[in-house]
């Protein structure tokens, strides 16, 4: 199970990757430059907004809260640049973060909040309603939630329970 969740983590991150704003420069030239003896250009990534949703319902073990706290932490790692929000929330919006260039104590630092049932419609009405600039929407749940009928940003789901099956309306 464990390896059939890194394989869609695994694509959820290049996913991810197709929304980062790419741009080459060559005031800083790549490091391979210089054995070469040839200038190539170094890429520049920019940064993105990503809005990370965290499902904290009772249904959510605390091995599951430290994965998708770890895949916060590998996308801090690998996005430089960025604004992100993580949402912690079960049945409606438990807690809010903002952070500018995030760091790794940041997200390691942040304490979940939650523990009651799953709805996500409160999570995606907050983020139509404060985060109008999101790239990207990423969700950490197991799907045994109730699902807004639409959304209009790109939205990656990242599921807990592989044995759960369930189609989200979107993304």
């Amino acid at each position: 199970i464990r390896r059939q969740r890194q394989m869609c983590i695994r694509d959820s991150y290049k996913y991810l990757m197709k929304y980062l704003p790419i741009d080459y420069t060559y005031t800083r030239p790549h490091k391979k430059s210089y054995s070469l003896k040839t200038y190539l250009p170094f890429i520049k990534r920019e940064g993105i907004n990503i809005v990370v949703s965290i499902d904290t319902s009772g249904s959510i073990s605390d091995e599951e809260l430290k994965d998708a706290l770890s895949e916060v932490v590998g996308i801090v790692r690998s996005v430089r640049n960025s604004k992100m929000t993580v949402i912690y929330s079960d049945a409606k919006v438990q807690r809010v973060e903002t952070y500018h260039c995030p760091t790794v104590h940041d997200i390691l630092k942040s304490k979940p909040k939650g523990g009651g049932g799953t709805d996500h419609r409160p999570v995606f009405k907050y983020i139509e309603k404060n985060c109008q600039d999101a790239s990207v929407v990423i969700a950490f749940t197991d799907l045994w939630t109730a699902f807004p009928e639409k959304f209009n940003k790109p939205t990656i789901w990242v599921n807990f329970d592989l044995s759960n099956r369930c189609k989200p309306p979107f993304g």
